[in-house]
């Protein structure tokens, strides 16, 4: 794990396990919760962030974020499309 990150495990009563991730720095930001599908093969992020927009360099910051998360995808969508073209 690195550092400037506080993780916690949320258990549920079916079992089922959640990773809640907060900058350890801001610990009142909204964490981000990471998900496990039933088979553990794949993760769903969740994460609602509330960001200025009223002026310029707030919206620039919401645009560079929102790109930065969807570049981040690419390698996995890339070879989610290549397992299925070989299926």
């Amino acid at each position: 794990m690195q550092a400037g990150f506080d993780v916690s495990v949320l258990s549920y009563d079916d079992g089922s396990q959640e990773l809640e991730v907060v900058l350890t720095d801001h610990p009142n930001c909204d964490p981000i919760v990471i998900g496990r599908n039933q088979h553990g093969g794949q993760c769903q992020l969740s994460w609602d962030l509330w960001l200025p927009i009223e002026d310029q360099p707030g919206i620039e910051t919401v645009v560079n974020l929102i790109q930065a998360a969807l570049n981040a995808t690419r390698p996995a969508l890339e070879r989610n499309t290549d397992v299925a073209a070989k299926t």
